[in-house]
């Protein structure tokens, strides 16, 4: 998750880069180098590694909630990344993208703090 946030910071700097040179949000998403499609596909990586835990965990009432959440989460950052690149890179959603991967990261740790307890009895 922490490779995903920083290719992220990444394709934001190359993004304020273009601006700056005042190249208009249109073009910004055909502006990106190989750092955009890494992000992009690493994402799916962060997908199955959420699946995998719903699959594992779900069944364990202590998990649900942060589970719950984790996948709502997904899907809003998911669709805001989509907006991000498909719609000119909407000033908006960039704050939303940042936010809501912040709150993924946060529940990653919460559900591998949760499974300590797990481990320590093995």
């Amino acid at each position: 998750m922490l490779i995903q946030i920083v290719l992220g910071t990444q394709v934001r700097q190359q993004t304020d880069i273009m601006v700056k040179s005042g190249m208009s949000r249109e073009l910004i998403a055909d502006g990106f180098d190989w750092v955009f499609l890494v992000h992009r596909s690493f994402s799916f990586l962060i997908v199955f590694s959420i699946i995998f835990l719903w699959v594992r965990l779900w069944k364990t009432p202590r998990f649900k909630k942060p589970l719950m959440y984790l996948v709502v989460f997904i899907g809003l950052e998911i669709l805001a990344g989509i907006i991000l690149y498909y719609f000119n890179m909407q000033a908006f959603a960039q704050p939303i993208h940042l936010l809501l991967s912040i709150l993924i990261f946060a529940f990653f740790v919460e559900i591998f703090l949760r499974f300590l307890p797990r481990l320590s009895r093995k």
